[in-house]
């Protein structure tokens, strides 16, 4: 326990914070509440749930839902085929949900298909996803080649890292798909190595059918043919199978979403004056061998001013002149098909969106491949949304890509879209896990800490069923998600969790980001960020975003700092280690340089694309020869213009040159690695969120590049605030002790204030702790109550304290006082689960330890009564902590008649000193587990005998059967005791 010790000094009253952040702290606005995808189960709903749903939402937190048609697996064959999606039946549904999420002041998302990918069973086959195919046939002449070049064939199904999946092409009688376009058929010279020595000699002819007299050598015959490959919706509900939308297509597009408005505002009127805030597009996870829209070519033809049509035989592998050529059109291909992407799919969809008071909200940020092959750039396809939302997993982080990052940790590319786009929310599909029924938020919270760290401000539960009451319980859930939903075990208890979630997504909502480094990622396609690390040449301490083209030539500078229109800026810009850049962009960098910009990086050479190359290079060289100067150089620091272009030289010597210290500093951790931050500022306060990524409790001192300002300590797992009395300020910032729990969090607050008496030195038995270079075995801390500094310490001894007036104080701790309530304890269990409902434990132990069955496989919450004696002299002056010792998962507590709360996360403690009372004292514990124990034992029965009903018949993952899972300890398992001191 960690003893209070007064030091009665008077401090002039403060005022404890900014009132408008403390309100946010306190009060958070809508935007900041979580929300979750409401999987309707093949379609399937019930208006009394739906209004039960809602109103449960409401009650404990959540801001709104979006509505997500979904096939789920259901092996038993349970679950009946629902409405299909947006069929007068379900639009009813739609409806009435709408209705009641109005009334109780819920915003609604909708996904515009029954899963992703978008599409529908009323997509044609012309405005289905598309690709190019070719059927080739080489000669050698000299010949008459007379010949109809035979359609493509077509494969029937496609790979992916997690699968190999079918395809359907919708064909006519005669086997032709339904719909194709021929785009050429190319006759075409190759040389002895199978290389076009000159594209201008390819003969492109009409149709399929070839009449020409060849001359010597090797021909290649190639008709190409774009066609549908049958893409169907992922996992769509039983009455909702359909095509993919081709993706690439304005006018496909535009028909899929204005279907969809059509038939929703008929039912409904104006969606704007409905609860209906956004439509949600899923993430692009097509098949895409050579990405082709019938409009292709002329969209080719405007955007790089040269026909496609010589060139496609390189989509195919053939060298057209030389390596050089065909790597600058497959470039040019593919920053088209990119550019095409973004603008007829999301940029045309926010417009339709905003036609009719609508948000659109997408995962344009991948994950990309090797997982999904995603052909963009992850920021400009962002930078093109209303609302920008990523996803990360919970049990994935062994996932990673040949480049060593986690492929599914999709948070800092989100978060830097949104600062370099002037956004506020950067949303999270969150917790995606195979690990069903078994999460609890205390093996939640360390995701969504290093998730808000990365950047994200709103949390979208991924998923929340629509509990329907024949599915029984947990229920029908899609098996990819951790089931946040009316029927978890702990959903009664969940105010805490979800309060939690708002609390955090409220502060890191307000102001600006704070980064010290913006790192262009170049205009390659495609491209895609990766997770917050460590980056070369900048190292901890130091934030920082990433910035692509678009961005980057709308950048100004203003007082040395390189300013984006949204508001963000930044000390230093760090270019690609590539040797291409668009001609643009060096333009671009000449005039931040001569503004003031500092920019790190190698000197280009080359331009990316096939068009005007030439000369494009040629001027990018002289410019490229004026800043950086003639040759390869591997040093250089120049002056040039009112800035500074630096080579071989890292960004954080850089920013240590300018005394830009590191923004926020473990000084004494073994490790870098076990402190985790997010800066933001507003006009009045910087707020910071800092993290402990271990499991263990730690002690550090960091220092925040902070001068002047008085910190404060916001708790956003307990709400409270305190006004911090130990901290130094040093030359390079304040230096501040944090005392952080296992997978602790905290926001520490500076604000504009006269800085108080406070404590700046602390040694204990002789031995200085504060500051110190090495981290504290023993916790200490110092707040300020009632005008006075509080000191606490949890180790016993004699302590000397030093101010920053130059008094000084020595203090003697004595050891805590500790009652244990080892029992016996009076345990309820409720009826209906097979466990005793009334059980006396002499002593705590596990529920899976129980001589009971049905209490070892119990699954729910159960409730501990005891009581316990205390003296009239035990209450004298004396402080007293409930500590609860181990909880498995959560617990609610009562004492005396008094609610003490919800405690999720350990240390499962409560400060009883105002609630304890001489005499008899009655405390009441209801514990809740998970599903997962019940769930383990009903895998072993017959269904007819099962407690449990789900369509997830294996788990906790796809790879094992419940029955092979381990049961896992739950309960109070203690040791629960009152220390005092």
């Amino acid at each position: 326990m960690m003893k209070k010790i007064m030091l009665f000094i008077l401090l002039a009253p403060l005022i404890l914070t900014a009132g408008e952040l403390q309100d946010v702290f306190e009060n958070p606005p809508e935007s900041a509440k979580p929300r979750g995808y409401w999987v309707w189960p093949h379609g399937n709903f019930d208006y009394e749930a739906i209004k039960h749903d809602l109103r449960e939402f409401k009650a404990k937190g959540l801001g709104g839902v979006d509505v997500f048609d979904l096939g789920i697996t259901d092996p038993g064959d349970v679950i009946p085929a629902g409405p299909a999606f947006m069929s007068p039946e379900q639009v009813d549904g739609i409806a009435f949900a709408l209705t009641e999420a109005k009334k109780l002041g819920l915003k609604m998302g909708l996904i515009v298909s029954s899963s992703w990918n978008a599409g529908a069973s009323w997509t044609p086959p012309e405005q289905a996803a598309m690709n190019l195919v070719a059927s080739m046939d080489t000669v050698q002449g000299p010949i008459r080649y007379q010949k109809t070049l035979p359609f493509p064939a077509l494969p029937d199904s496609f790979y992916k890292s997690y699968g190999t999946f079918a395809l359907h092409v919708p064909k006519e009688k005669n086997g032709l798909p339904r719909y194709y376009q021929d785009i050429a058929t190319l006759i075409i010279p190759l040389d002895e190595s199978g290389v076009v020595v000159n594209r201008e000699q390819i003969k492109i002819v009409d149709g399929s059918a070839v009449d020409i007299e060849l001359a010597e050598g090797e021909w290649l015959m190639l008709r190409a043919v774009c066609t549908n490959f049958g893409q169907m919706l992922w996992v769509p509900s039983d009455n909702s199978h359909g095509l993919s939308i081709d993706h690439f297509s304005k006018q496909a597009v535009t028909d899929h979403f204005k279907t969809i408005i059509n038939r929703l505002q008929a039912r409904v009127g104006p969606l704007n004056e409905t609860s209906l805030e956004r439509f949600y597009l899923a993430s692009y996870e097509s098949n895409a061998e050579i990405i082709w829209t019938p409009t292709l070519s002329d969209e080719f033809y405007a955007r790089n001013g040269y026909r496609i049509e010589p060139f496609i035989p390189a989509l195919f592998g053939v060298i057209i002149e030389d390596k050089n050529i065909t790597e600058r059109f497959l470039y040019d291909f593919r920053k088209t098909t990119s550019d095409v992407f973004v603008d007829n799919l999301y940029r045309n969809a926010r417009d339709i969106c905003h036609d009719y008071g609508l948000k659109i909200c997408s995962e344009a940020g991948g994950p990309g491949a090797p997982l999904h092959d995603v052909p963009t750039e992850d920021l400009l396809a962002l930078g093109a949304l209303d609302v920008m939302r990523g996803e990360f997993w919970v049990d994935k982080k062994d996932r990673l890509k040949p480049d060593g990052f986690e492929e599914l940790q999709i948070v800092k590319g989100i978060a830097s879209a949104a600062h370099i786009y002037g956004h506020t929310i950067v949303e999270m599909e969150a917790f995606t896990s195979h690990d069903n029924w078994r999460q609890s938020p205390a093996a939640l919270k360390p995701f969504a800490d290093r998730a808000f760290c990365e950047g994200m401000n709103r949390v979208v539960y991924h998923t929340m069923s629509h509990n329907l009451p024949e599915a029984g319980k947990p229920g029908w859930s899609f098996g990819a998600g951790t089931h946040v939903n009316t029927n978890t075990t702990w959903w009664d208890m969940s105010n805490a969790w979800h309060q939690y979630i708002t609390r955090c997504s409220a502060m890191l909502q307000q102001g600006q980001f704070v980064a010290d480094a913006c790192f262009y990622y170049g205009h390659d396609i495609p491209n895609f960020t990766q997770p917050k690390h460590a980056r070369p040449g900048l190292g901890h301490g130091y934030d920082y975003d990433d910035i692509n083209t678009e961005v980057l030539l709308m950048a100004d500078v203003q007082d040395g700092r390189i300013v984006l229109p949204g508001g963000m800026s930044y000390p230093v810009l760090i270019l690609p280690e590539d040797e291409r850049m668009d001609l643009a962009v060096i333009k671009k960098i000449r005039d931040l340089l001569f503004a003031g910009a500092t920019i790190i990086g190698l000197k280009p050479s080359r331009i990316y694309g096939l068009a005007d190359y030439q000369q494009q290079e040629e001027e990018l060289r002289e410019i490229a020869e004026n800043l950086w100067g003639r040759g390869h150089r591997t040093n250089l620091d120049k002056k040039i213009g009112a800035g500074r272009l630096a080579v071989g030289t890292s960004a954080r010597e850089i920013l240590l040159g300018m005394g830009i210290g590191p923004d926020a500093e473990c000084l004494n951790a073994p490790s870098a690695n076990v402190f985790d931050y997010i800066h933001r500022q507003t006009e009045n306060a910087d707020i910071y969120f800092v993290r402990n990524t271990t499991a263990d409790p730690i002690t550090i001192d960091v220092r925040f590049r902070i001068v002047d300002k008085q910190p404060e300590l916001w708790d956003p797992v307990s709400g409270t605030i305190d006004q911090c009395a130990i901290f130094i300020q040093e030359k390079d910032g304040i230096r501040v002790p944090l005392n952080l729990d296992p997978n602790g969090s905290l926001f520490v607050i500076f604000k504009e204030s006269p800085i108080p008496t406070h404590i700046v030195n602390v040694r204990f038995q002789g031995t200085q702790i504060f500051p110190s270079q090495t981290a504290s075995a023993s916790r200490f801390d110092a707040k300020v109550r009632h005008h006075n500094i509080e000191f606490t310490a949890e180790s016993p001894g004699d302590y000397e304290i030093e101010l920053n007036n130059g008094n000084s104080f020595s203090l003697t701790n004595s050891p805590a006082d500790t009652i244990v309530i080892g029992g016996p304890w009076d345990v309820s269990f409720p009826h209906g689960w097979e466990a005793r409902q009334q059980q006396k434990f002499a002593r705590l132990i596990s529920w899976t330890e129980s001589d009971d069955p049905g209490t070892r496989a119990f699954s729910g919450t159960a409730t501990y009564r005891t009581s316990l004696s205390l003296s009239e002299e035990q209450m004298v002056d004396r402080r007293f902590l409930l500590d609860l010792g181990q909880v498995i998962e959560l617990a609610q507590v009562y004492l005396n008649g008094h609610d003490l709360g919800i405690s999720n996360f350990a240390p499962h403690q409560f400060d009883v000193t105002d609630v304890l009372r001489a005499g008899d004292n009655f405390l009441v514990v209801k514990v809740t587990n998970t599903w997962l124990n019940r769930l383990i034992e009903d895998d072993k029965r017959p269904e007819n005998e099962r407690l449990t009903h789900t369509n997830l018949t294996r788990g906790p993952t796809s790879a094992t059967a419940w029955r092979e899972a381990k049961p896992r300890p739950s309960g109070l398992l203690g040791p629960v005791r009152i220390m005092s001191r």
